[in-house]
């Protein structure tokens, strides 16, 4: 399978920021060089997201934990957020609706529309801070959101990421919306998994790919976000994956 090198340009719009009464933000921690930040989903949510900053132009990574009702933001090795944001991107690390400091119900985050929705709010924010473009890394059922979301921008002519990450996918990724509806949308992605685990759609992805997916196993790796404690080339692959797909650096 090769890559397409993709550019999407966000177009610019308001931020969608917190009443200030009731920012769930203000109380937040975050990790030495990331701001806690605010985010308001459109069902009017508050949403609580570490914000690492970079500079004029960069483009931004959007990142999605695991299941919400067992894990959050802290969930990701502070080591790999680091490592995304010394290549001079943006990094929002996302609370998804009902984990860590972020309002609202788990379960929302993967079923039905709710997950496309904090997905959005992260955009929105990226937007203001005018970010030229942006990729979506994923663990677990946070590829839910990501998938949810990748088809709903093409659908609406939403700003689309130049690129996804989906480690350890699985049947709840196709909860909303199907791997031949990500395979319509045509964004280069990689796909992570534990060679135990393997990928969900394993038999039928010559056929689904649609020419810009890479399929990578790990052995003994774990699931989801944990295979970064295993091994490097787990990293490794992911920035080398973000890179490859910004064309404009």
């Amino acid at each position: 399978m090769t890559r397409l090198l993709v550019l999407s340009t966000l177009v610019a719009a308001p931020l969608m920021a917190c009443n200030p009464s009731a920012d769930c933000s203000k109380d937040a921690a975050a990790p030495q060089g990331g701001d806690p930040v605010p985010l308001t989903t459109e069902d009017n949510l508050c949403l609580v997201a570490d914000h690492y900053v970079a500079g004029p132009g960069a483009p931004g990574v959007i990142m999605l934990h695991m299941n919400p009702e067992s894990w959050d933001r802290k969930s990701w090795s502070i080591d790999f957020v680091r490592g995304i944001h010394a290549n001079g991107w943006h990094v929002i690390n996302l609370d998804r609706r009902g984990a860590g400091d972020s309002e609202g119900n788990p379960r929302d985050a993967f079923e039905g529309d709710g997950g496309r929705k904090d997905v959005e709010a992260a955009v929105r924010f990226l937007q203001n801070q005018s970010v030229s473009s942006f990729a979506l890394v994923a663990a677990s059922n946070g590829t839910t959101s990501a998938l949810d979301y990748a088809v709903w921008a093409q659908d609406n002519a939403e700003v689309e990421p130049v690129s996804m990450v989906m480690m350890s996918g699985g049947t709840y990724t196709e909860n909303q919306h199907s791997v031949e509806e990500l395979a319509a949308v045509q964004t280069p992605t990689l796909f992570q998994a534990d060679d135990e685990e393997g990928l969900w759609f394993d038999a039928d992805l010559d056929a689904v790919d649609p020419g810009n997916w890479t399929y990578t196993e790990y052995p003994g790796a774990g699931h989801g976000s944990q295979m970064l404690d295993h091994t490097t080339d787990v990293e490794a692959d992911i920035l080398d994956h973000l890179d490859d797909n910004w064309p404009q650096l």
